[in-house]
This record gives structure tokens, sequence and C-alpha cells, in this order.
């Protein structure tokens, strides 16, 4: 019995059935005790296992199909909450499993963001312990040098030099040489 149509026939029927304890009499039959001395037949049976199927009628009363349909019922809502958790673990599990793989994605996005600002740094470095290498740039080196100048070029030649210096040092590089 699956059908919920089939559940609710039966149910039905057990409660329009004569209520109060059944049970055999001696012979063949099925006697529902009302009370009051009212006793009914509900079944007759006959044949070979008349008395068997007279006790098994008796054990059906309406009170145990009631009872074994609201078990049914019960086991039935049971498994549909079992069901119910495990799709809702499943889709947690799964939401889960979305997020581990995003933060590892992300995790070796980073990582590898912070390799490459690493090997930068690493780079930076190397030329920054290089000192930036200038020529003798006092004003004696560049009047010699240049000895067709005139004085006032000279020295902005020299100022020049020092302005450069002066950048070259604000960059955060050294300066190997003097001005």
């Amino acid at each position: 019995m699956t059908d919920t149509t089939d559940i609710k026939a039966l149910r039905e029927a057990a409660l329009k059935a004569t209520a109060g304890e059944w049970c055999t009499d001696s012979q063949h039959s099925v006697i529902a005790d009302a009370g009051l001395n009212a006793n009914y037949y509900v079944a007759a049976c006959s044949g070979p296992d008349s008395k068997i199927n007279a006790k098994f009628i008796a054990l059906a009363n309406p009170a145990t199909i009631i009872a074994l349909l609201g078990q049914l019922e019960a086991e039935r809502q049971r498994a549909d909450n079992l069901v119910l958790q495990v799709n809702t673990q499943a889709n947690m599990r799964e939401k889960a499993e979305k997020e581990r793989d995003w933060v590892v994605k992300n995790y070796i996005r980073v990582t590898n963001e912070r390799n490459s600002a690493l090997y930068e740094v690493e780079a930076l470095k190397a030329k920054l312990a290089n000192p930036v290498v200038l020529t003798d740039c006092t004003f004696e080196a560049v009047s010699h040098m240049a000895h067709w100048y005139s004085e006032g070029e000279c020295v902005a030649w020299v100022s020049g030099a020092e302005y450069v210096k002066k950048q070259i040092l604000e960059a955060g590089f050294t300066v190997k040489g003097d001005l």
C-alpha cells in the first residue's frame, strides 16, 4: 500500500468499522465487543483455515489498522525529513566546495602576485645596490674639459649636475663619484 489514496480509504474504512475490541469465538467467527453485552459478529470464516483467518481478522481490527497507519505516516514523514536534511547538507556541501575552490583560486592568485612583487623588489634592490656613476663635475673639472666655455656656462653645467645628483638621491639611488 503505497498510494496515499489507498491509505486514506483504509483509514476511512477503519473509522467507519464497528468499534470495540475484536476477538474470535471458539469457532470460525470474529466478534466486536461493543460493551454492555452488545457483541456483534463482524466476520464469519469458512474453509480449512477458518480459525486462523478469524484470528487474523480479529487482530486486524480498526484500532490496530489506525495505529499502524499512524506509524506508517510518521515513518514517511521521518523519511521525508531525512531526505530534506540530506538535500540541505548536499547543498551546503556544494556551496562550501565552491567557496573552497574560490579561496584556493584566490590564494594561488595572491601568492603569484606576491611572488611577482618579491621578484620585482629583489630586482629593484639589485639596481639600488649598484650606485649611479657620475663623472667628476666640479667647476675645475668642467672648466678643464670644456676650456672653450665661459665661466657662466661652466657654473650652469655644475649646477645642472648637482641638480641631477639631488634627483637621483631623492629617487633612492646612490651616487658614486664627486660632482
